[in-house]
């Protein structure tokens, strides 16, 4: 009887050392196989961060060579040149400053930006539409200095306006004067406002 009760025994405890073998082993396959599906989801989740981010950069890039690429149309355009230089020389010549703006409304209704100003090479405002904005903000006005430098085209990054508190961007674009070598007579300022143009346009290249 005590042997079958020692032998009883031995076999309770080889079970017991068997089973917490399995759950031991059991336990180490399981945490295995979690650490492994962590890093491949982990993975799988930079990847796809890394291409959403991607293709927002390429978004802006395709973006900006867009805006780039629209603004040539007043860059150095002989047309506009000669009629922005004859309103800067002269404040008081109202039929130039009539073709001016209504040059610019169209260009406006049809394009990207929501507020477009004419200025003097020292940041003075000559014209602007529309009626209810009367001078870029300061972040614009100090990179006239360098856009007279440069002779090219030049975009401001986001900036906050100081007169709504809203973020925008902006382009400065050079105007030339035709008879004196191309000379810097002024300027453009096109701001456009991100939430109307850029985020869309960004939302639209991931979708």
């Amino acid at each position: 009887m005590k042997q079958y009760a020692e032998k009883q025994k031995r076999t309770l405890i080889i079970s017991i050392f068997v089973f917490l073998l399995l759950a031991a082993g059991i336990s180490a396959v399981g945490y295995k196989s979690y650490t492994r599906f962590e890093l491949q989801s982990r993975a799988q989740t930079e990847d796809r961060i890394s291409n959403i981010t991607q293709s927002k950069i390429n978004g802006l890039v395709d973006w900006r060579r867009e805006l780039l690429d629209d603004t040539n149309f007043i860059y150095k355009n002989p047309a506009f040149s000669n009629l922005a230089g004859r309103s800067l020389k002269n404040p008081q010549d109202v039929e130039a400053q009539k073709y001016i703006l209504d040059w610019l409304n169209i260009y406006q209704t049809h394009d990207q930006f929501d507020q477009i100003v004419l200025l003097d090479t020292q940041g003075e405002t000559l014209l602007f539409i529309p009626d209810e904005i009367s001078s870029p903000a300061s972040a614009v006005k100090q990179k006239i200095p360098e856009a007279l430098r440069s002779g090219q085209m030049t975009i401001i990054d986001f900036y906050r306006d100081e007169y709504d508190q809203r973020v925008y961007l902006a382009i400065l674009i050079p105007i030339l004067d035709e008879q004196q070598s191309r000379r810097i007579i002024g300027f453009l300022a096109l701001r456009i406002n991100p939430r109307s143009y850029l985020y869309p346009y960004i939302n639209e290249q991931v979708m």
